[in-house]
């Protein structure tokens, strides 16, 4: 290799290392508590909330607090790209994209904005998914400047919940029952609707629509363990000895990389990381890999990845607090990039 080639392969291989550098970090820092974290799924990003229900993101390495829907605004969701907010802002479900500013989108016929669950947001605020409920009766809507609300397809039951939206927003996977059916089932734009049956309870899907995420429920138990389909090939997770049930929450773009959540028993968890290459992991043990004592916990709930696998996010139950936590890894590549970098600096000490 020319030197001023090995100089340059050099500087870019280290840029993007120590864009990954390993950290662990705990919101809010010094006391209070946070209780919700929404994950950038393309930028890594991650939104918590702090004091008085105000929303700060994890950029670049720092907190801050979020503006775009004014101080008293509430975010509940952030774009795949960590630009666009979608959220309550003066007492309106409203969204947030560089371009076009605040919108205010209203909420379905017949719907109230506080019976709403489950919320995503499209890159520069193109679309607005969430669940409404009229007493038993919860159905989900996407809305588009185009179209305003739309009711999206579902199996027909009583209540049909959203669970995950690509980040396109034109695919999307949900669970459907009534007082005494249930179906899951996967949404495709221009394809419909494929069930995939009363046993299967799905949670995630990834930002291609060609795998997604699954609970199913431990024959004579109240647990579940969780499956990963990839092109209609399922595989199943499985759970760790010491526990007695697992639940997938979410996945890399690639289906590489599966987070989710480990049962002890009925009342605690703590969380997983499953990959190709290494199978299932505590948390725990995945920190302790790269040198850092993960944080003690009664329970972990509401826990995402990026689409590169890169960060993990979650909120922390420990007793009465509640803490947002971010756990930055580095990808498999970027360990293959500190080995060359090693070896080209081996190489001009020669």
């Amino acid at each position: 290799m020319h030197s001023a080639t090995a100089l340059a392969t050099l500087a870019l291989l280290t840029s993007t290392a120590l864009a990954q550098t390993p950290s662990l970090v705990t919101f809010p820092q010094g006391g209070g508590q946070s209780a919700f974290i929404s994950l950038a799924r393309g930028t890594n990003e991650v939104v918590a909330s702090g004091p008085n229900f105000s929303r700060f993101v994890y950029r670049n390495g720092a907190w801050s607090q979020i503006t775009a829907l004014g101080l008293q605004g509430t975010v509940s969701a952030i774009s795949a790209d960590g630009q666009s907010y979608v959220g309550e802002q003066a007492n309106a479900y409203s969204t947030f994209a560089p371009g076009t500013g605040i919108r205010a989108i209203g909420v379905p016929a017949g719907r109230t904005l506080g019976n709403r669950s489950g919320d995503w947001v499209g890159n520069n605020a193109a679309y607005a998914v969430s669940n409404f409920t009229t007493g038993s009766d919860t159905k989900p809507y996407k809305w588009t400047q185009a179209t305003g609300w739309q009711l999206l397809p579902s199996p027909g039951f009583i209540s049909t919940r959203v669970m995950d939206v690509s980040a396109d927003g034109r695919a999307m996977v949900g669970q459907s029952q009534s007082f005494t059916d249930y179906q899951g089932y996967i949404y495709r734009e221009g394809q419909g609707i494929t069930l995939l049956g009363s046993e299967v309870f799905p949670t995630a899907i990834n930002e291609a629509g060609n795998a997604y995420l699954a609970n199913r429920i431990i024959p004579q138990t109240v647990f579940f363990t969780a499956q990963l389909t990839v092109d209609s090939v399922t595989t199943d997770l499985g759970v760790l000895p010491g526990f007695v049930g697992s639940s997938a929450s979410d996945l890399s773009a690639d289906a590489n990389m599966v987070v989710g959540l480990l049962r002890p028993d009925t009342l605690s968890s703590t969380a997983f990381v499953w990959t190709q290459d290494q199978g299932m992991r505590t948390i725990t043990d995945v920190a302790a890999s790269y040198g850092f004592s993960f944080p003690a916990h009664q329970s972990i709930w509401n826990i995402a990845v990026s689409a590169d696998g890169t960060t993990i996010a979650g909120t922390l139950e420990n007793g009465p607090v509640l803490n947002a936590f971010v756990l930055t890894i580095p990808t498999p590549a970027s360990l293959a990039v500190l080995g060359l970098s090693a070896f080209i600096t081996s190489r001009r000490r020669r």
